[in-house]
């Protein structure tokens, strides 16, 4: 995403400066369509993991739930294989 924040903010209307800025957020988000996410191949399991997050594990390394490699979300309590 290519957003940059306008820098010119004058401290007159903050409402409208923000709305202006989220307006731009979402239009690059629309231009702008994810193809692919690439995830860093994880060795160990990473400190303090929390929920929702998604790690990919390389199966030997760090093994979660003796489940191999691949792609993993965090439950908030649990590991859980995704696909």
């Amino acid at each position: 995403m290519s957003y940059q924040p306008n820098p010119n903010y004058d401290n007159t209307d903050l409402g409208v400066y923000v709305a202006k800025e989220l307006q731009k957020i979402s239009d690059e988000f629309r231009a702008n369509q994810v193809e692919s996410i690439e995830f860093k191949v994880w060795h160990v399991e990473p400190d303090k993991p929390r929920q929702g997050l998604m790690y990919y594990a390389d199966g030997s390394d760090w093994n979660p739930l003796s489940g191999g490699e691949g792609l993993y979300r965090h439950t908030g309590s649990a590991w859980v294989k995704v696909g």
